[in-house]
């Protein structure tokens, strides 16, 4: 008589191999997801940033000087940029962070500074964006060179 087939013992080693397979695969998987949500969140904020900081370099002044209180900036007696929780405003322009899912990313550490040497100013915008998707805060760090006259 001719013996065809599987024993139990193969069948189950086979079974065991395929699940151990199956589990690293399914742990590769995940990181995978968890490395594209994260890019999507980086690119996203990198579009939303140089958008923001071509809105600031467009409003900057011609002529005048830049003084800054806090999270607020004005230039000539007009506000030029207001950093909030969730959004900045740029010459009244509300841009807001982001979405993380449903919740758009929060804003943490902002400081704006502006100073001046003769006729050779700067400004400086910095703040972190804060989410959970990310494994770090996003940072947002640029220096406006502009001159009084």
């Amino acid at each position: 008589m001719k013996k065809n087939g599987f024993t139990v013992v193969e069948l189950i080693a086979s079974f065991a191999l395929t699940m151990v397979i199956s589990v690293f695969l399914f742990e590769v998987l995940i990181n995978v997801k968890d490395v594209f949500v994260e890019t999507a969140i980086k690119t996203n904020c990198e579009e939303r940033l140089a958008i923001i900081s071509k809105n600031i370099k467009y409003n900057m002044p011609k002529k005048g000087t830049i003084s800054c209180r806090g999270l607020s900036c004005t230039a000539n007696g007009q506000k030029l940029i207001t950093i909030n929780e969730n959004n900045v405003i740029v010459a009244g322009q509300i841009f807001d962070m982001p979405k993380d899912g449903d919740k758009n990313l929060t804003i943490n550490d902002a400081n704006l500074m502006s100073s001046c040497l003769n006729d050779d100013c700067y400004l400086k915008v910095y703040f972190k964006l804060k989410s959970p998707n990310l494994s770090e805060d996003y940072e947002y760090n640029v220096v406006y060179y502009y001159t009084i006259n």
